[in-house]
């Protein structure tokens, strides 16, 4: 009769498959190794066993792009701050824009033009209107934001 593997088996498993994972190990050769290492397992617990050593890749990974972009933010806050310090207003909105685009604030175009038509509105070419009913931009916000 097999013996339950105990959680702490299981950790020290999932582990050594985690750096199996890192190294590029195809699966089959991770059966292989698990099959060696711990003896006659099914495919499908060895599976577990690499699903489970994704699923920490996947935290890690969260947790790394979280921290980066953290240390991203700060930099550009400590560039912006000097920069407004120094009187150098260019460098500081450079520094503005792209913290505001680590922060997702700016869409693209396209993805923009999306979000509108979603909505139910028709996107059109501002030169190609002929209908002098069609509302713009330029109609809504003051020329002064246009610039």
């Amino acid at each position: 009769m097999a013996t339950k593997t105990t959680k702490s088996e299981i950790e020290i498993r999932v582990s050594q498959i985690y750096k199996l994972l890192i190294i590029g190990t195809s699966r089959p050769a991770i059966i292989q190794y698990a099959s060696k290492k711990w003896g006659e397992l099914s495919d499908r617990s060895v599976d577990s066993y690499i699903a489970s050593a994704r699923k920490i890749m996947m935290q890690n990974l969260e947790h790394d792009r979280a921290v980066a972009l953290s240390e991203e933010l700060e930099l550009r806050r400590e560039i912006i701050f000097k920069a407004m310090a120094d009187k150098k207003y260019q460098i500081a909105l450079t520094a503005a824009d792209s913290r505001a685009k680590l922060r997702g604030l700016f869409m693209p175009l396209e993805h923009a033009i999306d979000v509108v038509t979603a909505h139910g509105y028709e996107v059109s070419d501002p030169t190609e209107i002929t209908d002098k009913s069609a509302v713009t931009f330029a109609d809504i916000l003051p020329t002064s934001h246009l610039l």
